[in-house]
């Protein structure tokens, strides 16, 4: 591998560990507001805020793994 692709490598790995550490304070942050606050009720607002297309079945198959993770826009954090 040239010294070009090592770098484009190790930037890449870089990327996915930063994207999955915020993935997980993603949903960590979203956990507590559920502790606090209706699914529903956090769903309208992420909606009004957001540029995901988010409901409360959404937001519980994202809570509980059972769909892909996503990472919260800044408006929505």
């Amino acid at each position: 591998m040239s010294e070009f692709e090592l770098l484009a490598q190790d930037l890449l790995e870089k990327a996915e560990a930063e994207e999955q550490l915020r993935q997980e304070n993603d949903k960590k942050l979203l956990g507590q507001v559920l502790e606090i606050y209706d699914q529903k009720y956090v769903a309208e607002l992420l909606r009004k805020v957001g540029k995901n297309e988010w409901s409360r079945e959404t937001l519980n198959r994202w809570i509980n793994g059972k769909c892909s993770p996503k990472t919260l826009t800044l408006a929505e954090e």
